[in-house]
């Protein structure tokens, strides 16, 4: 994916998206900046970004409880915790 990252349209691929979104970043991801995500993220419309605190790029195995807490909460329409959430739209 990193070699051919300029090979593919991301944001002509998410901006076609028709499914709810969710863009769950860590504020310290330096492969993915915040503002990466939020520029790609306002491609969609109603995308839903989450920035977790002291977080970098594997919010999965990083924070574990908290990115399942978010996506869980998410995927059911229930509201997620504010612990450690810096940003959302």
């Amino acid at each position: 994916a990193a070699v051919n990252h300029d090979r593919f349209d991301v944001r002509g691929a998410v901006s076609r998206c028709t499914a709810p979104v969710l863009f769950l970043n860590g504020d310290h991801d330096r492969f993915s900046p915040v503002s990466d995500v939020e520029a790609l993220a306002s491609e969609v419309d109603g995308a839903e970004v989450v920035i977790l605190g002291d977080t970098g790029h594997w919010p999965m195995l990083e924070r574990p409880r908290l990115f399942n807490d978010v996506l869980e909460g998410f995927l059911d329409g229930s509201d997620w915790p504010d612990v450690a959430v810096l940003r959302c739209r």
